[in-house]
């Protein structure tokens, strides 16, 4: 018997309510494999930034695998998400070049220069603004 997944897959930052009852709003900023999460969590340690990590509230049925939530507060959320960039950035340094090209107007494809807020690239045809 199949069972539909009911796992919220939002890639929206969402708030998150923390049982301490504390007045920092909390934010989740990435969901991802315990080894993952911690991996981050703990660059986050090193930046000195305040962080939790929780078991995401998905699946109970077992048919998505076990994710972790990893959550910041509100304040923090810039920080945090640069971490996870730079973290990203360490494991595939490839991805450092593509972000550099297009934050210059240029595809990250084939450094052809097309300015900046282009949806396509005038000389490869790469789609550059992905609208949903």
């Amino acid at each position: 018997m199949n069972q539909k997944c009911t796992h919220n897959h939002e890639s929206e930052l969402t708030q998150v309510d923390i049982k301490d009852n504390s007045s920092i709003k909390w934010v989740a900023i990435r969901e991802d494999s315990l080894k993952t999460i911690r991996e981050i969590a703990d660059k986050l340690t090193d930046k000195n930034i305040l962080h939790e990590i929780n078991l995401s509230p998905g699946c109970k049925n077992g048919s998505c695998a076990l994710k972790y939530i990893l959550i910041v507060p509100e304040d923090q959320v810039k920080n945090g998400l640069l971490v996870i960039d730079d973290y990203f950035i360490s494991l595939h340094p490839e991805f450092k070049k593509s972000k550099e090209l297009e934050e210059q107007g240029k595809c990250p494809a084939c450094g052809f220069d097309n300015g900046h807020n282009v949806k396509t690239c005038a000389d490869c045809g790469l789609q550059l603004i992905i609208e949903y």
